[in-house]
């Protein structure tokens, strides 16, 4: 398409109608709909395609279920809800064993036990070449809780939870020999194989403060961000030396480019909130283990700012577009 992909999404959504009862249609990470007088429905669905979203040559079927899975339900938890069914939809290629989808079945096991989601249905077909999976995750929630990305407002303090820019560091590990400690290498690789939904983060959030909007990072700070700048028609200072880099991050620093992974880098599917509240950092902490990170704030100025080295320069979103590869 010569289009691109948030071109072409913007299309569909000025070019089709949505049923009166429906609370939020295309331009979140989920559609909602009406439960009942107080809960409402959260609907997400996503597809991974064989050498455009995943490789067979740097995961394994039982990390591809796990992380099929993983990125649904981070959209369920970036709207603040709860997941609760998933269904799923497989284009399976001759060349394929039976012991690859049962491993691939077993990474879906695991992480759906592990947040007590139940799969309800799907579907199996063939495919000519490559192997095709549609997740669809349902969650519920209570209606006057529910998170969007066009709620942010003026002053709100940024924050955003654990590091960023290492599930991109990860993808590279798995794609090149590199020279550092194999340890290191390991939890860069896990954080990209095995992305963790801050599903108990934003519940613990929303229960001790005043959360605006949130979002997660599937399409890195620059990209998710300025989605929710867009949405609520305001705009952002980011410092960059407040930005969570973990030192594993660091050691890649005299190999590649670690800057473009931190502002860029995608599907590390941590979450960016905006709050008027001050959050305790520490107590996040010793909750979860992971860090929670003031890094910016929103602005009435309608653009996304970088202070770096005391100079602020616009900067802008260059998420992976899956229309231009």
């Amino acid at each position: 398409m010569k289009s691109g992909e948030f071109q072409f999404i913007e299309h569909i959504r000025r070019n089709f109608s949505y049923p009166s009862q429906l609370i939020k249609g295309i331009g979140d990470d989920c559609a909602v709909f009406p439960k009942s007088d107080k809960e409402s429905y959260l609907v997400t669905t996503d597809a991974l395609v064989e050498n455009i979203h995943f490789s067979q040559n740097t995961i394994s079927y039982k990390s591809l279920g796990w992380k099929s899975i993983a990125v649904n339900l981070s959209d369920i938890s970036a709207m603040g809800g709860n997941p609760e069914y998933i269904v799923i939809s497989i284009a399976i290629p001759k060349n394929i064993q039976d012991e690859d989808i049962n491993q691939f079945y077993e990474g879906i096991k695991e992480i759906t036990s592990k947040y007590d989601v139940k799969l309800i249905g799907g579907d199996t077909t063939a495919s000519k070449n490559d192997l095709f999976i549609s997740i669809t995750a349902i969650g519920t929630i209570s209606s006057n809780k529910i998170l969007y990305r066009n709620s942010a407002k003026p002053e709100d303090h940024l924050y955003i939870t654990g590091y960023i820019g290492e599930s991109s560091a990860g993808l590279y590990c798995l794609q090149n020999q590199v020279t550092i400690d194999k340890t290191i290498q390991q939890k860069l690789m896990d954080k990209h194989l095995h992305p963790i939904p801050r599903i108990n983060e934003i519940q613990y959030l929303q229960a001790k403060y005043h959360i605006n909007s949130a979002i997660d990072t599937s399409d890195g700070l620059s990209g998710d961000l300025t989605h929710i700048l867009e949405e609520s028609n305001v705009g952002a200072i980011i410092y960059w030396d407040k930005l969570p880099i973990s030192n594993e991050l660091k050691k890649l620093e005299e190999i590649v480019d670690i800057e473009n992974y931190i502002l860029h880098g995608g599907e590390d599917y941590e979450l960016i909130i905006s709050t008027p509240d001050d959050i305790n950092i520490e107590k996040f902490y010793t909750e979860f283990k992971i860090p929670i990170t003031r890094i910016g704030e929103v602005t009435k100025e309608k653009c996304l700012i970088l202070n770096k080295d005391d100079n602020d320069t616009p900067f802008y979103p260059k998420s992976y577009d899956h229309f231009k590869i």
